[in-house]
């Protein structure tokens, strides 16, 4: 509780004292303002009006919870308006459910107030409550469509359920009204990225990035853009990676990361850094990595980047020596030197937060290994990129900034989920199923996908990817593929691990994206029985297909042109007894491949071997020298 201390003298006028605090606070001086608006409380107590004033200073400089207390003081004797403050200021504080209650007050005493409305959406959000929230923000925006803090809301809550479509309205509504805002123009990205606007959103983005107001995140996703973007070769996008650089915020210098005993056979200290050691596709990837490892030979060191805690993220860290959670870049760096790790190894490129950290070398080796981003990271201090030629075919190794080291076996592994029964292959039409998020599905994909249609009669395609929207009737995501395909298309949107293999098993032959492959649905839908049709192209983001089609033995699936993508389609779904037969094969061949027999792991963890070796040949070579 502040003190109300009586200024000494008594000769202190309190309306001036009030005048003086109210400028203050004006200029921003909102100590100057708190000091004088006490005064003139404690000259007139009585002056309850007054404490609201006194409230408002106390939650610029974000002492809520004693605004809160000032303003139910005030409350009894104002209006809605300081009503309408006391709820905010619960709110802020934390205390949403007592808000709550404020704000239901308001909007019984005086009815069709767009700020209550709103106040109230904040409150239903905070509780976790998001439909009431949605459907108090559509009341206030009936009223003042041009209220743009609700719009922003809408936006973020309509993101947050995976209705992206309407979320991008709500950004567009927003832009509208606060035109060049740096918040609005940063959440209109995110929702095209998410609608699959690629140009768009690409759009968006450099003009962000022009303007020199791009996040680090934001930077990052651009590169997230442009691997996503057909027509891009192997050249422009190494360009665009490295540039990244000149972008990158940069961590204090290493003091020296070439201390460590430089003996070529001694256990490795590994860090393996992610953003994703929890809940989700990664998840089946990572497993292998760290359960089926070298213990005797590698001791294993995690950094959890986002920090979420889950039973997905208890199983890894229990495979894990040691576990380290979310931390500011500074300290991270410093916890990674501490650990005196001997090779660190980034396993979310720009999918990830951390790639700042490789900027100055925190261990002797640093590599990428590409399990969630395809492709090179740009970043200067990551010396190597584990890849094969599969997914880097000869000629091809200049799209790289790092040095890549070729695996035999190639440097995916997969923990497949588990072994849900396979239903058994249909009778009827075929069914084609894509199964990619929109960002994937370009005007090229959809074209060669009409082409597959045409050539086989009654087929039909089923869409399913992770948004809530995908299952309403007549929505806009609907609308792109009905737009494309007609009658001939049905859609599953996003749903738990179980339902959702169960949907991929719906169909006869799974259609692969491109330029950028699918990777887990790709291992998901051959474990339930589905064969994938893919299209390989000539950088890493386009090779993924091929390599995981290519381990397991289909490299009969896997096409080099858009005319050869369309025939093997075609060709297969006329094959009934083929389409048959691989229902039954195609967990046993995915379970006989490297990423799940345990022959990649072993390949990674040679190469580490391999890579450390070499790093102890150049330091013993760097001490002679010295000499």
């Amino acid at each position: 509780m502040l003190p109300l201390t009586v200024l000494r003298g008594g000769s202190a006028n309190a309306v001036s004292l009030r005048e003086q605090a109210m400028e203050l606070a004006g200029d921003g001086q909102l100590h100057g303002a708190l000091t004088a608006m006490i005064g003139a409380i404690a000259l007139e107590p009585e002056r309850m009006e007054w404490r609201r004033d006194l409230a408002a200073i106390c939650g610029a400089k974000g002492e809520w919870a004693e605004a809160a207390r000032l303003y139910q003081q005030a409350a009894p004797l104002a209006g809605a308006d300081t009503y309408d403050d006391w709820g905010r200021a619960l709110i802020e504080s934390g205390d949403a459910e007592r808000g709550l209650d404020v704000l239901e007050q308001v909007r019984v005493r005086w009815p069709a107030r767009p700020r209550t409305l709103y106040l109230l959406a904040r409150a239903y959000s905070n509780l976790s409550r998001g439909q009431e929230a949605v459907n108090a923000l559509i009341d206030c925006l009936a009223l003042d469509p041009d209220f743009a803090p609700a719009q922003l809301l809408l936006a973020q809550l309509l993101m947050r359920g995976g209705y992206y479509f309407g979320a991008r309205d709500a950004l567009l509504e927003y832009a509208r009204l606060r035109p060049g805002g740096l918040t609005g123009r940063s959440g209109l990205v995110r929702a095209l990225w998410h609608t699959g606007e690629l140009a768009a959103c690409r759009g968006v983005c450099e003009s962000l990035i022009a303007e020199g107001c791009a996040s680090p995140f934001l930077e990052s996703l651009y590169r997230v853009i442009r691997i996503h973007t057909p027509g891009e070769t192997a050249e422009s996008l190494r360009s665009v990676h490295e540039s990244w650089n000149a972008a990158a915020r940069t961590v204090p210098a290493s003091p020296g990361a070439t201390n460590r005993q430089p003996d070529p056979e001694r256990r490795l200290r590994i860090g393996y850094i992610a953003n994703q050691l929890a809940k989700g596709p990664f998840f089946h990837f990572v497993t292998p990595l760290l359960r089926d490892r070298d213990r005797e030979n590698f001791s294993v060191y995690c950094y959890h980047t986002s920090g979420v805690q889950d039973d997905y993220e208890k199983t890894l860290r229990g495979h894990a020596d040691h576990w380290r959670g979310k931390m500011e870049m500074e300290e991270l760096a410093a916890q990674v030197e501490a650990d005196r790790i001997d090779i660190l190894v980034d396993l979310s490129g720009h999918y990830g937060t951390h790639l700042p950290l490789f900027q100055e070398k925190r261990a002797p080796v640093q590599l990428a290994l590409p399990t969630e981003y395809p492709a090179t990271t740009g970043v200067p201090g990551i010396d190597y990129i584990l890849t094969d030629r599969l997914t880097c075919a000869a000629g091809q190794d200049e799209q790289y900034t790092e040095r890549p080291c070729f695996l035999p076996g190639g440097y995916l592994t997969y923990q497949p989920p588990a072994p849900v029964p396979i239903p058994p292959p249909s009778v009827g039409p075929i069914t084609f199923g894509l199964f990619q998020r929109p960002a994937k599905c370009n005007d090229a994909v959809l074209r060669a996908l009409r082409q597959i249609l045409l050539a086989v009669p009654d087929s039909r395609l089923l869409v399913h990817y992770a948004a809530t929207e995908l299952d309403d009737a007549g929505s806009a995501a609907q609308r792109r593929f009905l737009d494309a395909f007609g009658g001939r298309v049905r859609f599953r949107g996003g749903a738990p691990l179980v339902e959702h293999l169960g949907i991929l098993a719906e169909a006869d032959i799974a259609l692969d994206t491109f330029p950028y492959n699918g990777q887990t649905t790709t291992c998901e839908c051959l474990w339930m029985g589905v064969p994938v049709v893919t299209l390989a192209g000539d950088v890493h983001t386009s090779r993924v297909g091929c390599a995981i089609l290519s381990r397991a033995g289909l490299d009969e699936l896997v096409a080099d042109t858009v005319d050869g993508y369309v025939t093997r389609a075609a060709a297969l779904a006329s094959d009934r007894a083929r389409l048959h037969g691989m229902r039954s094969e195609l967990r046993e061949w995915l379970s006989r491949s490297p990423m799940v027999n345990g022959d990649a792991v072993r390949g990674i963890e040679r190469a580490m071997r391999a890579l450390w070796r070499e790093w102890c040949t150049n330091q013993k070579e760097r001490e002679r020298g010295r000499r």
